[in-house]
Formats: C-alpha cells, structure tokens, sequence
C-alpha cells in the first residue's frame, strides 16, 4: 500500500507540486489532479506527445488572436440592443458576416486541440523518446507553454488598457502614448479579454491541470 513515504521527492505531473508527505494515489493539494501510484525516476516526453503539446499551444494562440475581433462583435451587439430601429436588413448582414470569422476562428481552434492525438500518430511514424529527465512530462512542458503564452496575452492586453487610460487623460491628449513604448490602438473588451485570460492561465495551475489532463494518461 503506498503510503506518505512514497512521494518523497515526488513532483505533480500537472503542475509541478512538490507532493513530499502527500499519499500517492490521491489527488495534488495544489491543482487537484490525481498522483498516480507509480512513481518513476526519469521523466520522459515522446516525439508524438511532444507534438500534440506543439499542437494544443497553437491552438490556444490562435484562440488569443482571434481576440482581436472581440471589440467589433460587442459594440455591434450594443448598438443592436440599444438602437435596434436605426440598423438596416444590409447592416444586420454586415454585423452578421463581421461575427462569423471569430466563431470560425475559435472553433478551429478547439478543433485542433481536440484532433491534435490524432494528428500526432498520422503525422508521427516512430513514437520514440524525445527528450528525457526531470521536468519533462508532456503536462509539464504543456503548462511551460501556456504559461508563455499568457504571460504574452497579459503583458500585451495590460500595455494595451495602459495606453487607453493614458489617452483619456486630459494632460495628455497631445501626447502619443505610443512614445512611451505602449503599443497604441488596440481595443477596450479585446485587451480586457488578454489581459484576463492571461492573468488565468499564469496564475492558475487548476486550469492549466485541466487542459492537459489527458497527457497525463499518454
């Protein structure tokens, strides 16, 4: 039976806790994934696993691009609520036609995540080890990742949110805030929307656990 002496020295596959004291086979006090009962010295990733994480955090970046449509859909959606008489059958079309990319956009995003085993073993012949030792679990290199990209849309969307407070600034209206290296431009809900989805990805290793739960199991 294993007992709290197992984990000694024992990392979470998910998120990387230290699990010394914690019973092996019960779930991680940090990110709630399950600790599985064999405990092995050398961590390992394969070339089709080290595919599928390539996959998923494409993936998950171009659910963050797409983010760039988010500001056109809602101001749409309000002028619609809010001013419904005014808009024309061919604006309708227009709202419409400017939403469609941003679903198409996100569901080929979720598609890929969820295809992307199969497209590791079509595209991969020989699923042999590809990098070996502490630290490179498939969900280990996942989370890194993620973590990367939200790191990116955070400081991108908080830069962003910075340079629209500054542009409402009386003092500053003649001033570009681009000059102060704030990237200038970008809109309100998309920046809210990084800056958010950023935040969660670094800070939350639950989530991170959860989006790759299955590569735990590869």
């Amino acid at each position: 039976m294993a007992n709290e002496l197992d984990s000694i020295g024992l990392t979470c596959p998910s998120c990387g806790y230290d699990l010394t004291g914690v019973v092996v086979g019960r779930s991680c006090p940090e990110c709630g994934s399950d600790i599985p009962w064999r405990v092995t010295d050398t961590d390992e990733t394969t070339r089709r696993q080290a595919v599928v994480v390539l996959l998923r955090l494409g993936a998950m970046a171009m659910v963050i691009l797409s983010l760039t449509l988010l500001d056109w859909v809602i101001w749409s959606v309000v002028a619609i609520v809010f001013d419904v008489n005014s808009y024309s059958a061919s604006q309708w079309l227009v709202v419409i036609g400017q939403s469609i990319p941003l679903v198409i956009r996100i569901g080929a995003a979720i598609g890929l995540w969820m295809i992307a085993s199969w497209l590791a073993k079509t595209l991969v012949s020989r699923d042999d080890i590809l990098i070996q030792g502490p630290g490179y679990t498939p969900m280990q290199l996942l989370s890194v990742g993620l973590i990367l990209l939200g790191a990116y849309a955070f400081i991108r969307g908080a830069a962003n949110l910075i340079d629209w407070f500054l542009s409402t600034l009386p003092v500053l209206d003649e001033i570009n805030a681009a000059s102060y290296g704030i990237q200038h431009g970008s809109s309100v809900y998309t920046s809210i929307a990084w800056a958010v989805m950023g935040l969660l990805l670094m800070a939350w290793p639950r989530l991170r656990a959860r989006l790759g739960r299955d590569l735990v199991l590869d």
